[in-house]
This record gives structure tokens, C-alpha cells and sequence, in this order.
């Protein structure tokens, strides 16, 4: 659904935020671009976002990824889509 609800979006990963170990990576990266089609029940609205996405992945012994889990902050997202209210 992420490139149907913002197709051009642009993923960079921040400065120093990658790290790598014995069976595991860890980066947090940004996602960048225009809200131009629907985000499940969300329309598009035509609004830029840009929010924080954090990415795990374990590896196994022959070094293939066995798990992944990926985080954003969905109230950020959903505020700057103009759902949910902005903090007072």
C-alpha cells in the first residue's frame, strides 16, 4: 500500500543510524514524498510526509534474513495527513 499511497516515495537512511552485528541489522531511515493515492481507508489528500521508519532484520547461520520487523510512528504519519490532530 506504500506506493499506492505515495508513489514517490524517496526511503534514506540517516546519518549514523545503521548498525550491524553478529546475525542482526538495525537502521532508522526516513521516508519522504506527496500523500497522491488512498492509504487503506485514508483518500489522498495531496499533503507531503516525512516520518521516521525503523528496520530489524535477524539473519540466520547462512547469513539470510529470517525475521524482519519495521516501525513508523503512525500518529506522526496520520497527523501530517491531516487525520489526526496535531499535539497541543
Amino acid at each position: 500500500g506504500w506506493f499506492t499511497a505515495v508513489p514517490d516515495i524517496r526511503i534514506g537512511i540517516e546519518e549514523g543510524t545503521y548498525l550491524e552485528g553478529p546475525g542482526f541489522a538495525f537502521a532508522m531511515v526516513r521516508g519522504r514524498g506527496r500523500h497522491d493515492g488512498p492509504f487503506g481507508p485514508i483518500p489522498a489528500t495531496g499533503r507531503p510526509v516525512d516520518f521516521p521508519v525503523w528496520e530489524l532484520l535477524r539473519f540466520d547461520a547462512d547469513g539470510k534474513v529470517a525475521s524482519g520487523a519495521l516501525m513508523y510512528d503512525q500518529l506522526m504519519l496520520l497527523t501530517q495527513l491531516g487525520v489526526a490532530p496535531a499535539a497541543a
